[in-house]
C-alpha cells in the first residue's frame, strides 16, 4: 500500500512562491513513485487547461456552481478551502496531508471533523516574533512542524520552550539551470538592458506595506547627494499600482526619478525593458503602443528574463520589515549577485548563508495587528555599505564578492531534490496503516448533552460545553476553552468557533464585527459543532 499523501496549496500552475514550491517538491514525490499524490488547489477551476496534463490527482477549490459561489462566499476562510477540505479529504482518504502556507490559511485543517484520520505536517511562514498564542496552539495540533529558516524554527522553540514538534527545516531552492550566475558577462547583459557603465543597485519585491520603499529611496537620495554620486542607480523590479506605496510620490518627494529604473513589459508585444518611472502605463520603445506597465504578478516575465535582470545588479538590497522566507534574495545570491537585507526574520538567516550584509536594526516596532515586531533597519549603515562596496572595492574585489556569493550560496542552499528529500523522510516514518485502519473504523457519532446545568459559573458552563456538548475532553486547558470563557465573561464575541482561523487582530477577522455572545449562543455554536462532526462521521461512513 502506497501511503496517500495530499498537499493543500495555491495551485502547481501559479507563479507564485506557494505554488513553485508546491510543483517542485510535488512532481518529485511524483516521480519517486513511493506515493500515491494529491494536490488541492486554492486559485483554479475544475476545467482550467493547465491542470489537465498534471500526472496526479487535482483538487480544486474555486466554486463551480451558484450553489458553491454561496458557500464559498460566506466566509474568508473558504478562499483557503475550508468549505471543500472534508468532501476532498473523504475522497481522497489521506494517510498525510501537508501545508506549507501562513498559519491562517491552514488552521481549519487543525480543527476540521476528520482530523484524527490524517497525519498533518506544516510548515508555517513565521516572519515575526512573538507568535500568537492562538497560533502556537494551532501549531500544537499538528503532528509535525517544518520551517523555511533555522530562525524560525529558533522563534517557535523559544516560545513554545521546546514544546512544538518542530522536525526539520525545509528551505526552497531556486533551480541553477534558471538562474545561473553570468558575472562574467556583466557589463554585456548591463548593455543588452540600455544600462551601459551604470552602477546597479536593485532589489525585487512587491509594493507592499512591508517593504520599505520609503527607507529605500531616502537612503538613496542621500547617498548620491552626500557623494555627489553620478554613476549609481536604483532598479526596482516591483508593482504599481498595488498594495503598497505611491511610487511616483516618493520618486517626487525625493528627487529621484532620473535615477530610479523600473522593469516595464508590453501587453501588446511583451517585450521587457528597465526603463525611467514613466506612469503606470507607458509608450513600448519597441512596438510603439500605449501598452507598458510595472510588471505584477499577472504581466510578469519569465526567468530567462528575470535571471538577466539579476545579473545585471552589482549589489542587491532586501529592505523589509520582515520576511517569510524572501525568495529574490536567494535567487539574487544564486546569478552571484553580492546581498544586503534586514537583520531579522527570515532574511537574518539567509543573508548570513550567502557572505552578505546583514543591515542593523534602527529599531523594532510592534505592529498591533500581529502583535509581533517588526524590523525597521538603519538607513545610515545601509549608505555606509553602498560607499564600501562602490568606492572602497574595486572591480577585482567586486568579482571575488560575486564568486564567493556563488559558492556560500550553491554550499548552504541545495537542490529541490534536497527539499523533497526532507519531506520524503518524515513521510517515510509515519505509520501509515495506523490511519488506514481509522479510515476504515465505524463512525464515531456522539450525542451532545441537552440537560443544561443550573447553578453553575462561566468557567464551569464552559467545561460542561467541552466535555457534554461537544464531548471532546481533549480542549480542555486549551486556548479554544479560554476564548470561550472569555467571551461569555464579556457578553461579546468576534467570531464562531467553527472558523477559528486567525487571531481577532489579524487581517482575516478584521472583516467581522463584535456581536452578542451570552451561555444560549455558545450552547448552540457548540452543538452545531459536535453535529458538523457527527454529520462527517456520518458520511465518512457511507464510503465503507
Amino acid at each position: 500500500m502506497k501511503p496517500r499523501i495530499l498537499m493543500v496549496n495555491e495551485s502547481c500552475v501559479l507563479n507564485t512562491g506557494y505554488s513553485i514550491y508546491g510543483k517542485e517538491v510535488l512532481s518529485r514525490l511524483y516521480e519517486s513513485g513511493k506515493y500515491e499524490i494529491a494536490e488541492f488547489a486554492m486559485y483554479i477551476k475544475k476545467d482550467d487547461p493547465r491542470i489537465q496534463n498534471i500526472p496526479w490527482k487535482v483538487y480544486t477549490n474555486l466554486p463551480e456552481s451558484e450553489q458553491e459561489k454561496q458557500f464559498y462566499e460566506k466566509s474568508i476562510v473558504n478562499e483557503f478551502g475550508a468549505y471543500k477540505f472534508e468532501q476532498v479529504c473523504l475522497d481522497f482518504k489521506p494517510h498525510i496531508v501537508f501545508d506549507i502556507r501562513d498559519v491562517w490559511m491552514f488552521t481549519f485543517e487543525t480543527l476540521s471533523p476528520l482530523r484524527k484520520y490524517y497525519n498533518l505536517a506544516v510548515m508555517p511562514t513565521v516572519d515575526s516574533e512573538p507568535q500568537m498564542e492562538q497560533w502556537l496552539e494551532t501549531y500544537e495540533n499538528a503532528d509535525a512542524i517544518f520551517t523555511y529558516t533555522d530562525w524560525s524554527a529558533e522563534v517557535l522553540n523559544k516560545q513554545s520552550n521546546g514544546k512544538l514538534k518542530v522536525r526539520n527545516i525545509a528551505p526552497p531552492s531556486v533551480n541553477k539551470e534558471m538562474f545561473p550566475a553570468s558575472y562574467e558577462d556583466k557589463q554585456k547583459i548591463k548593455a543588452s538592458l540600455g544600462l551601459s557603465n551604470k552602477n546597479i543597485i536593485g532589489t525585487v519585491m512587491r509594493n507592499q506595506k512591508r517593504k520599505l520603499f520609503p527607507d529605500l529611496f531616502k537612503a538613496f537620495k542621500e547617498f548620491i547627494e552626500e557623494n555627489e554620486d553620478k554613476n549609481t542607480y536604483l532598479h526596482c523590479h516591483t508593482s504599481f499600482p498595488d498594495l503598497g506605496w505611491d511610487i511616483p510620490q516618493l520618486l517626487l518627494k525625493n528627487g529621484i526619478s532620473s535615477r530610479v529604473y523600473f522593469t516595464y513589459k508590453c501587453k501588446k508585444c511583451a517585450n521587457v525593458a528597465p526603463m525611467l518611472f514613466s506612469d503606470a502605463i507607458a509608450i513600448c520603445d519597441k512596438c510603439k503602443e500605449k501598452a507598458c506597465t510595472l510588471v505584477n504578478v499577472q504581466n510578469g516575465v519569465d526567468n530567462k528574463t528575470l535571471n538577466l535582470i539579476y545579473n545585471s545588479f552589482d549589489l542587491y538590497i532586501q529592505i523589509s520589515t520582515n520576511e517569510g522566507f524572501g525568495m529574490p534574495l536567494l535567487e539574487a545570491a544564486k546569478c552571484g549577485v553580492p546581498c544586503m537585507a534586514s537583520d531579522y526574520s527570515a532574511m537574518s538567516s539567509i543573508i548570513r548563508k550567502v557572505d552578505g550584509f546583514p543591515i542593523p536594526n534602527l529599531h523594532m516596532i510592534l505592529e498591533s495587528e500581529s502583535g509581533a515586531y517588526k524590523s525597521i533597519p538603519c538607513t545610515e549603515e545601509i549608505k555606509k555599505y553602498w560607499h564600501y562596496f562602490f568606492y572602497d572595492l574595486d572591480e577585482n574585489d567586486r568579482r571575488e564578492k560575486r564568486r564567493k556569493t556563488v559558492k556560500n550560496t550553491n554550499d548552504n542552499f541545495g537542490s529541490w531534490s534536497d527539499t523533497a528529500n526532507i519531506w520524503m523522510d518524515y513521510f517515510d516514518s509515519v505509520d501509515i496503516k495506523k490511519y488506514e485502519d481509522l479510515w476504515k473504523s465505524k463512525p464515531e457519532i456522539k450525542q451532545s448533552s441537552i440537560k443544561i446545568p443550573s447553578n453553575c459559573n462561566n468557567s464551569e458552563y464552559v467545561r460542561w460545553l467541552i466535555t457534554d456538548v461537544l464531548c471532546d475532553k481533549t480542549k480542555i486547558g486549551s486556548n479554544f476553552e479560554a476564548r470561550m470563557l472569555r467571551d461569555l465573561n464579556y457578553g461579546a464575541s468576534i467570531g464562531g468557533y467553527g472558523e477559528d482561523s486567525a487571531s481577532e487582530n489579524s487581517f482575516v477577522n478584521s472583516r467581522r464585527k463584535i456581536t452578542e455572545f451570552n451561555r444560549e449562543i455558545a450552547y448552540n455554536n457548540i452543538r452545531s459543532y459536535r453535529e458538523n462532526i457527527n454529520n462527517w462521521e456520518y458520511k465518512r461512513g457511507l464510503t465503507l
